[in-house]
């Protein structure tokens, strides 16, 4: 039997991890953070299901080559005997039983067995098992019992060289020992060893394919004869001096770290329901009532994050609902955007299904940026899909479109400020920003913003408020009946307006600043309301809400003539703001082609078994990682967007090394009403800084 071609070809998880963690070393300028929130897709609440697995919450492993390895799953399902209905307007109640997390074995054939036709054990197969936040062998193919893998090397070039009486290490504790070659160099003695403790010896005769295999089985975990252990002889080398032995395919699992999963176990809201060797599951064991415009922890870092529920959050006036989970550990982290099959006219990602991307969950409104794949009619390869691997200038596209957001003033006092109570959010390029006089070719970093009236700022007599930047306000003067205060809006140290404000109508305790900048006339930078005046006799303050600045001396203007990466600007109107691929872009099949120095796309292997119905998958990501103080880089090559020429935009490889960060580095509450800006003025994806876009989203929550 043929296996190479009678299997579909698999990178198993040793080797994607391993992966992950090369590009966590080696992507250019990637994005950094003190935690990063993983969110899963955002779905309106109404539906009887609603499901989250690898494709669409990459919380979860997802082996872009091998679909199959895509079987864990969260999902809500109303049961017909919950006494709540289903989720919807009105019911924010999860009945018991009615969230569902379930995982699977999946195959996964050894490298020996891929890549030289070799069969290791009976089937040539482990079952690899993604399982709450792990991955794990499910020994003898039973989920039951599971043990993490220590080692593995999956490709031919992979290779241990080891002299006579040599040891390698292999992980907590094991290690295999080159004892002796003997003289004819056709036999080598190989021993297993776990702290010392000799395991499993034996004689290698290489002058057979099948007696260059050195497999070790044991009874561990309540399962017989199970393999953990194996390592092939590619050559051996006998000479006058010197005696080694060359290793390949060695894969080694833990046989003393063996987890065996009962109906007995919980974790979190949940308790197991469901223990075999096909399927492991957990449902929630009581009824989970949301919290609303917040966050309903599931377990310590798992969550679900709703919405209001107001009849605006939601496309079709639904509340908004997304799980999560927050990362924290040092390590790299891929914020990934659902993985699509190629074969479509058309590929979209939004911030609904890619996390990089600004949403703020009480407001759909908000979700416009996008990144699309579309199929041009003019273009000279056709649609992406099985053996056409390019995309065609025009053919990949980034849009964005600035939104209404009422100020903070006018939602929760009813009081309108400026002309129609609104200003325009604009998220782009990694950044959040507002379009100066509803323009998106004018777009300026808000500074500060209170928008909740329990956002208060008080200041005495003579005080002065930082609101960064080097803006600040100053209360000069209080009237001696308490109905007038005098403010100052400074900008480093210069005056910038001022205004003597009357509390005694609602709108005379307004003070708006306005100024012609970034070509943009008579607009508004600067508002704040006065809630309260106090003088006493000895002392007089202020209550300030509702208080608001853009930097209007940080204004970015936005033309056609701009680049960033792979793409140029062909839009560039009030509305929207419209960037395409300016060459056409040959995919890097099986690894990650860049777009920017730290977006790329990533796509599988086409072999016709990557994708569920035989294409290749691909999809869009950005990495992002958490290091520690004495985290070592090394220099390697990547394909970056910087190599595509002309015409074919094939790849070539080059390298930049990766900024360190401190590990005690914290994001901003999730709560919290200011937002700094951390975008840069020159085009292109700045570096996500905090948790990206989840946390800015929450924290600069609207409620319409």
């Amino acid at each position: 039997m043929n296996i190479i071609n009678t299997k579909r070809s698999k990178k198993n998880i040793s080797f994607w991890i391993s992966t992950l963690l090369i590009f966590a070393l080696l992507l250019p300028t990637i994005g950094h953070a003190g935690a990063v929130d993983l969110r899963g897709e955002i779905f309106e609440a109404g539906a009887d299901e609603l499901s989250w697995d690898a494709t669409n919450w990459n919380f979860m492993f997802a082996d872009p080559n091998d679909y199959t390895s895509w079987t864990e799953r969260l999902y809500y399902e109303d049961s017909e005997d919950g006494s709540n209905g289903p989720l919807g307007v009105g019911n924010h109640t999860i009945d018991a039983g009615e969230l569902i997390y379930s995982a699977k074995p999946y195959d996964v054939l050894f490298g020996l067995t891929l890549n030289e036709g070799i069969v290791v054990g009976e089937t040539g197969m482990y079952s690899g098992f993604p399982f709450q936040q792990g991955y794990y062998v499910a020994v003898n193919s039973d989920a039951t019992t599971i043990a993490p893998v220590l080692f593995e090397y999956y490709w031919p070039e992979d290779v241990t060289t080891l002299a006579v009486g040599e040891t390698f290490d292999l992980g907590a504790g094991y290690s295999i020992v080159c004892n002796q070659i003997d003289v004819e160099g056709n036999k080598v003695w190989l021993s297993l060893f776990k702290d010392g403790d000799e395991l499993e010896s034996e004689i290698i005769d290489t002058r057979t394919e099948n007696g260059s295999l050195f497999v070790a089985r044991d009874d561990f975990g309540g399962q017989e004869d199970a393999i953990y252990f194996t390592t092939y002889v590619d050559a051996l080398f006998q000479g006058t001096s010197d005696s080694f032995v060359k290793l390949q395919y060695t894969w080694l699992i833990d046989k003393d770290d063996v987890r065996t999963i009962t109906t007995e176990e919980t974790f979190g809201v949940f308790e197991c329901t469901k223990a075999e060797a096909d399927e492991i599951v957990f449902e929630n064991s009581n009824a989970i009532s949301l919290k609303m415009d917040g966050v309903t922890y599931l377990t310590d870092d798992m969550y679900l994050y709703t919405s209001v529920d107001n009849g605006y959050a939601g496309p079709t006036g639904g509340f908004n609902i997304f799980p999560a989970i927050t990362m924290s550990s040092p390590g790299f982290y891929e914020m990934r955007g659902e993985i699509f099959e190629a074969g479509a006219d058309e590929l979209s990602w939004d911030a609904t299904n890619w996390n990089f991307m600004f949403a703020d969950p009480n407001d759909y409104t908000s979700w416009t940026e996008r990144l699309y794949y579309e199929d041009s009619e003019d273009g000279s390869n056709g649609p992406l899909g099985v053996g056409n691997h390019t995309i065609d200038a025009g053919e990949l596209i980034y849009s964005a479109k600035p939104y209404d957001v009422l100020f903070g003033l006018t939602l929760n006092e009813g009081i309108v400020v400026g002309e129609t109570g609104m200003y325009s959010g604009f998220p782009f390029q990694q950044g959040y920003y507002v379009a100066v006089n509803s323009d998106a070719t004018t777009i300026a970093p808000v500074l500060f913003e209170y928008y909740w009236p329990e956002d208060v700022t008080t200041l005495a007599v003579g005080e002065t408020f930082d609101l960064g930047a080097g803006y600040s306000i100053v209360c000069n003067q209080i009237d001696v009946e308490g109905n007038k205060v005098w403010l100052s809006l400074f900008k480093d140290g210069d005056e910038l307006e001022s205004e003597i404000i009357d509390t005694r109508t609602d709108n005379g305790s307004l003070f708006v600043a306005r100024d012609d900048f970034g070509g943009q006339e008579n607009a508004i930078y600067f508002t704040t309301y006065v809630d309260a005046l106090f003088q006493g006799t000895s002392d007089s303050f202020v209550k300030l809400q509702y208080t608001w600045l853009i930097d209007k001396d940080d204004v970015r203007t936005i033309t056609t003539e701009e680049t960033f990466g792979v793409f140029e600007c062909t839009k560039a109107e009030a509305d929207e703001i419209v960037f395409e691929n300016s060459n056409a872009i040959s995919l890097k099949m099986d690894g990650a082609t860049y777009l920017t120095d730290d977006m790329y796309l990533y796509t599988s292997v086409d072999n016709g078994y990557a994708g569920p119905t035989g294409g290749f998958n691909i999809y869009p990501a950005l990495g992002v990682s958490i290091e520690t103080e004495d985290t070592e880089f090394i220099e390697e090559e990547v394909t970056t967007y910087e190599e595509l020429d002309n015409s074919t935009a094939s790849m070539n490889e080059t390298s930049e090394d990766v900024i360190e960060i401190d590990e005690s580095d914290s994001h901003e509450d999730s709560n919290s009403s200011t937002m700094a800006s951390t975008t840069e003025d020159a085009p292109g994806f700045g570096i996500v800084l905090s948790i990206l876009g989840l946390c800015m989203a929450i924290g600069y929550s609207r409620r319409r």
